[in-house]
C-alpha cells in the first residue's frame, strides 16, 4: 500500500537565475508516490524550464508528456540461455511480441482474455469492502468476510493497477504487458515458496497471492464509490478512476491480508521485534537461495506484521530446517517492483540506473541503501549481488532499535534483545547475503 509522504524541496538557480532541478528530501518509507506528486507539480510550478504539456479533467487528472517518465525504472526480463530463441525474441519490441507478452500474462492468470471488470468484481461479491491505499501504480482495496468483522487473514487485499492504456495515470505512464509480467512472475513464485513444507527451500513469510486476473473496462460505480468516500475521509492524490474508458485493461492482485506495516505497529518488547528480525532474515535467504533474490526496497512500509496465536514457523533453506518462535507476531514481506530474481532462466529487475531523483534524495539511512545498491551493483541491475539484502537487514536493525513503537520498554526482556539488537549493528555489515547472516542467527540461538 502507497502513502504520500511529506517532501522537503531547496529549488536552487543557475548563474543566469534559471531555476534548476530542485534537491529533495523525502521522510522515509514508500517514496515512489512522493517522487511523481513532486515532479508533477515542477511542471505546474516551472512549465517553462521543464518541459511538458498537462491537461486537466476535473481538475484531478494531468497528463504530462515529454517530463514525467516512469519513477520505478524500466522493468525487464533478460533470458540466460540464448538457445531459446523463442523467447529471446521477444526482447524485440514488434506488435507481434506484444502480443506474445500478453499471452503470458495471461497465462499466469489461467485466461485466454480479459474478463469484463463489471462482472467479476460485481457490488454484489464486494459486500464489505474499501478503499484502503494508493500508489502512483493504483488502487488498493480491502474485502473482508463481514462489516463488523476486523480485517484478518482471511481478508483479501486487492492491489488494482491499469495496463496498456495511452493515457498517463498519476503523472506516469502506463505499464505494458512487457512490463508487469516479471511483477507478476515474482509475486507468484515468491508466493509458491509456501506450498510444499517438504521442499528445499521454504518459508511463509512472502504475501500468499490468492489470485491474479486480466479484467477490461471502465472503472465500476460501486468502486467508484469507494474511491471517492477515501478521497472525502483521507484525500487522495490519485486521478479519479472515471478517466478510464471501457478499453482500459487491468491487473488485479488478489492477496492476503497480513497486517499492519513496521512503521505502525507497536510491539510487546524487543523480544518480539528480535522474532520478527529472524522471520525477515530468514525469509530473504531462502528466496536468495531459490532465486538469487534481492529485494532492493525492504523499507518498513514493505515489512506487514500481524499478530498470532501460531507458537513457532518453519523455514527450510537448501533442506536445512529451522525453527522460529513468533513471540506472538507474524512478519511478512510485500512489493517486489524493484525486486530481482532468476526464474526458468530468465532474470527480472527493474532497470532504475537512470532515476537520479531518487539516488540524489535524502532525509533517512533508506535513501543512502539505494546509493548503496548502485555502488555494489556498479549500476548494473540485472547482476546479482546479494549484498543489497544485508544493506536492507541493517537497515530494518535501525528501525527496530529506534524507529519502533514499543508498548514495554522496562522488561527485562526488552533490555536483553535490546541490547542484542545493538550488538547485530555493529556486525551485520560483515555478512555478503542474507543466507549468511541467517546461518549466523541460528546458529546463535543454538
Amino acid at each position: 500500500m502507497e502513502k504520500s509522504k511529506k517532501m522537503v524541496t531547496n529549488e536552487k538557480y543557475d548563474v543566469k537565475g534559471d531555476v534548476r532541478v530542485p534537491s529533495l528530501t523525502l521522510q522515509p518509507g514508500k517514496w515512489r508516490k512522493s517522487i511523481s506528486a513532486w515532479r508533477r507539480k515542477q511542471v505546474e510550478k516551472h512549465p517553462n524550464n521543464l518541459a511538458g504539456r498537462q491537461s486537466d479533467k476535473r481538475n484531478s487528472s494531468v497528463e504530462f508528456i515529454g517530463f514525467v517518465g516512469t519513477i520505478v525504472g524500466k522493468r525487464k526480463s533478460i533470458f540466460l540461455k540464448p538457445e531459446r530463441i523463442s523467447e529471446n525474441v521477444l526482447r524485440i519490441s514488434t506488435p507481434e511480441n506484444n502480443e506474445i507478452w500478453e499471452r503470458h500474462v495471461l497465462d499466469r492468470c489461467n485466461q485466454r482474455f480479459p474478463l469484463p471488470f463489471e462482472e467479476l468484481y460485481s457490488a454484489d461479491k464486494l459486500t464489505h469492502c474499501t478503499k484502503i491505499g494508493e500508489g502512483a501504480y493504483g488502487e488498493v482495496f480491502l474485502n473482508t468476510t463481514s462489516k463488523r468483522r476486523m480485517p484478518d487473514a482471511n481478508s483479501t487485499v486487492m492491489k488494482v493497477i491499469p495496463i496498456e492504456g495511452n493515457i498517463d495515470v498519476n503523472g506516469e505512464k502506463q505499464k505494458t504487458f512487457e512490463q508487469i509480467l516479471p511483477e507478476v512472475v515474482i509475486s507468484v513464485e515468491l508466493a509458491n515458496l509456501r506450498t510444499d513444507v517438504n521442499s528445499a527451500n521454504f518459508t511463509c513469510g512472502f504475501v500468499n497471492v490468492r489470485k491474479v486476473t486480466c479484467i477490461k473496462g471502465q472503472y465500476p460505480q460501486h468502486f467508484i464509490k469507494l474511491w471517492e468516500i477515501f478521497d472525502k475521509d483521507k484525500g487522495s492524490e490519485n486521478d479519479h478512476p472515471d478517466i478510464f474508458d471501457d478499453t482500459q485493461i487491468y491487473i488485479v492482485l488478489e492477496l492476503e491480508f497480513c497486517g499492519r506495516d513496521l512503521e505502525s505497529f507497536q510491539f510487546q518488547n524487543a523480544e518480539q521485534t528480535y522474532g520478527a528480525l529472524l522471520q525477515i532474515v530468514l525469509t530473504l535467504a531462502v528466496a536468495e537461495q531459490a532465486f538469487q533474490f534481492e529485494h532492493r526496497d525492504l523499507h518498513w512500509g514493505n515489512i506487514l506484521l500481524l499478530s498470532t496465536n501460531v507458537k513457532e514457523l518453519k523455514f527450510t533453506l537448501d533442506n536445512h530446517t529451522y525453527s522460529v518462535p513468533t513471540k506472538g507476531v507474524k512478519a511478512t514481506i510485500i512489493d517486489y517492483t524493484l525486486s530481482r530474481m532468476t526464474f526458468n532462466n530468465c532474470c527480472h529487475y527493474n532497470d532504475i540506473s537512470s532515476d537520479e531523483d531518487l539516488f540524489t534524495a535524502s532525509g533517512d539511512y533508506q535513501f543512502d541503501i539505494y546509493r548503496m545498491m548502485r555502488d555494489v551493483l556498479g549500476n548494473n541491475w540485472e547482476s546479482f549481488e546479494p549484498r543489497t539484502n544485508i544493506f536492507w537487514i541493517s537497515y530494518i536493525i535501525t528501525k527496530l532499535i529506534d524507529g519502533v513503537k514499543y508498548k514495554n520498554i522496562r522488561s527485562k526482556a526488552h533490555s536483553t534483545y535490546y541490547s542484542k539488537l545493538n550488538n547485530l549493528i555493529g556486525i551485520v555489515m560483515d555478512f555478503n547475503s542474507a543466507i549468511e547472516f541467517s546461518k549466523y542467527l541460528m546458529d546463535s540461538q543454538a
